[in-house]
């Protein structure tokens, strides 16, 4: 039997802990009270003034560690994942606004009204699966803050929903219109879509790389035009068609679409972003829109092999079962030789392309033999200002698009991560992920992919989403590759590959267990036991060359036992690979490996600044050819 006088104790204590302890402040939609010491529901109260007298009966009776105060508390991260997990429980169950579904089976978050996908909806255990979806979700939502965070209305989230299910009825029909009218692909000089119903330029479809025009680019032309083209709202479908047909463009409009455009043309000096026409060259026929309002530009061959690459991944994509052989580009035609013919039919001209000529754009040959006296050297062509900014211009959207998805760096318990990406302004295919697998964990990738320039953008967002996939299904680094090298081997073109290390560091167990599908081998370094330069070796293949046994048999997992102020380190190869210094060398693993040792004694934040700074005075003032990419762990 409590006595009195230590009830009072206790509830002096217990509120002073409310106020004061953060452990103590888990109260889920200020209802239900997370108890520190043992992460369950402790209290369930519809008035916050009588929580201490509730939380008083769970220490007493149900509490398991609370020992008087004394016991030890249960990590931060479990107590946040066990809120999640009550706040998805309640309000599936008592609110609508957390039902939200499209026709696709994604699941809409009330706080960022960002769509995720939900594996077996309609089963028996579909709403439990969700529940998992939602978690994981919450968890990286910045919008949720930890509960603190604001629901949307449920009527806007209702009518973003019905927005999503019209978008995605909208996105193949857009797909065949870009393939087939040209008043679809109306662009300026730096790939910006001219929507063809209100005129306007649309900055968030990019038009300028081959693989968003065949596959990023019809969705976001379809969020347009249901979001914000209030042209095309206010249309009616003709004959009485249903809301999700594609409403046409009129012969009004594109002839609208045509004058506007000329007129910005004429406005435009030398300096300018569009492509004016060029001087006619002979008869021409009916003027129609082309893509830059006049004179088709010319495709060089590194173009073109891009243009045939965006389509076989759109095609592999939506799962046309065409072979990637048969997939060309509009007005491209493949002759007997492998060469290809451009028609551009607002000309009359056709370009005839051979493989001499598709040779990427690069200082001529030397001659060949000696020069004859008087004899004048032609000229060198040169790309003109306008399209070098446009190329400009694309290089740099591609940038911040391909920044936009670094992920955050994850804060476990015992565990001291830093990063250092620094990719080069052509982009040689450097990425890496982050995942939290559970506490005191974390799981990183590192990737090259064989794709560069601005076509690595778009696929490296379908790399990142398998992997995210893969991750959250698959506990186990081969398991995880396994999986993303069968996924990836439908959407590379027949010479694209990846290279790619997954390991997941435990910080409880002391561990680090990876796979290595062809990339640089893990570094470990720790000088204070004696460790310096230990490369982790294991046996894999690059992805994408083969998507099955093969692939699997030779990938090998690997498990290390760490200790204390372990460093792991991940790198790409453009550290090693890059030329500096007085004699043209490569940085290579030496330097490297040096650098780790006499800087690896401070956190991991300081051997990343460091290694940076070797890096660039190495460099000098050479431009950057390769991307430095670097990760480091310390085990704390």
């Amino acid at each position: 039997m409590l006595s009195k006088r230590r009830y009072e104790q206790i509830h002096r204590r217990v509120t002073k802990e409310l106020a004061e302890n953060r452990m103590w402040k888990h109260l889920v939609i200020e209802r239900f009270w997370l108890c520190p010491y043992c992460g369950m529901v402790g209290a369930s109260v519809d008035q916050v003034d009588q929580l201490p007298q509730y939380i008083i009966t769970h220490l007493l009776k149900q509490c398991t560690n609370w020992s008087n105060f004394e016991g030890r508390y249960v990590n931060i991260k479990v107590l946040e994942a066990r809120a999640i997990d009550v706040l998805a429980a309640h309000k599936l169950a008592n609110d609508a606004g957390w039902k939200m579904f499209d026709e696709a089976g994604r699941w809409y978050c009330p706080y960022c009204a960002k769509g995720k996908a939900v594996e077996g909806l309609r089963s028996p255990d579909g709403m439990q699966k969700t529940k998992v979806v939602i978690i994981d979700h919450l968890r990286e939502c910045h919008l949720y803050k930890s509960g603190r965070g604001i629901q949307i209305d449920s009527e806007k989230l209702k009518k973003s929903v019905l927005q999503e299910n019209l978008i995605s009825r909208l996105v193949p029909q857009i797909r065949r219109r870009v393939e087939s009218d040209e008043s679809w692909v109306v662009r300026l000089m730096d790939g910006t879509w001219m929507c063809p119903f209100c005129h306007s330029a649309v900055r968030d479809v990019d038009l300028s790389s081959p693989v968003t025009r065949v596959e990023t680019a019809p969705k976001q032309m379809a969020a347009h035009l249901v979001r914000d083209c209030p042209v095309y709202e206010k249309l009616e479908s003709p004959g009485g068609q249903p809301g999700h047909v594609l409403k046409p463009v009129s012969a009004e409009l594109k002839q609208s679409l045509e004058k506007k455009m000329k007129k910005m043309a004429e406005l435009e000096d030398d300096e300018g972003g569009f492509e004016k026409p060029g001087p006619p060259t002979g008869p021409l026929p009916a003027p129609k829109l082309s893509i830059f309002l006049g004179e088709e530009p010319k495709a060089s061959g590194a173009e073109e092999e891009g243009f045939a690459r965006g389509r076989v991944y759109a095609a592999r994509l939506r799962d046309a079962g065409q072979e990637s052989e048969k997939i060309e580009p509009p007005g491209v035609r493949r002759g007997s030789t492998g060469a290809y013919s451009l028609d551009d039919e607002a000309t009359g001209r056709v370009e005839k392309m051979t493989p001499e000529s598709a040779v990427p754009p690069g200082p001529p040959p030397p001659p060949s033999g000696p020069l004859e006296a008087g004899k004048e050297i032609a000229p060198i062509e040169t790309i003109t200002g306008k399209k070098r900014r446009a190329l400009t211009g694309m290089m740099q959207r591609a940038r911040i698009r391909l920044l936009s998805m670094l992920p955050d760096v994850p804060k476990q318990y015992g565990i001291d991560i830093a990063t250092l990406y620094k990719p080069s302004p052509e982009f040689n295919g450097d990425f890496y992920y982050f995942h939290e697998p559970g506490p005191r964990q974390v799981g990183v990738a590192l990737y090259t992919l064989s794709v560069k320039g601005a076509d690595m953008v778009p696929l490296n967002e379908l790399v990142l989403e398998r992997l995210r996939e893969a991750s959250r299904e698959a506990k186990d680094p081969k398991a995880v590759l396994v999986r993303v090298n069968a996924e990836l081997g439908g959407v590379f073109a027949r010479d694209d590959y990846a290279t790619m290390l997954y390991g997941i560091v435990d910080a409880k167990d002391k561990t680090f267990r990876f796979a290595n599908a062809g990339h640089c081998p893990p570094l470990v370094e720790n000088s204070f036991r004696g460790k310096h330069g230990e490369l982790l070796r294991s046996n894999g293949i690059v992805m994408g060359r083969d998507e099955g046994s093969m692939f699997q048999a030779i990938l090998e997992p690997v498990t290390v036992n760490l200790q204390k102020r372990d460093m792991i380190i991940l790198y790409g190869e453009g550290i090693l690979e890059t030329h500096g210094g007085p004699k043209n060398k490569e940085f290579g693993l030496k330097s490297l490996v040096d650098a780790a040792g006499e800087y690896s004694k401070q956190d991991a934040h300081f051997l990343v600044e460091m290694v940076e700074t070797l890096f660039l005075e190495f460099l000098g003032e050479r431009p950057q050819e390769k991307d430095l990419t670097m990760i480091a762990l310390r085990l704390q």
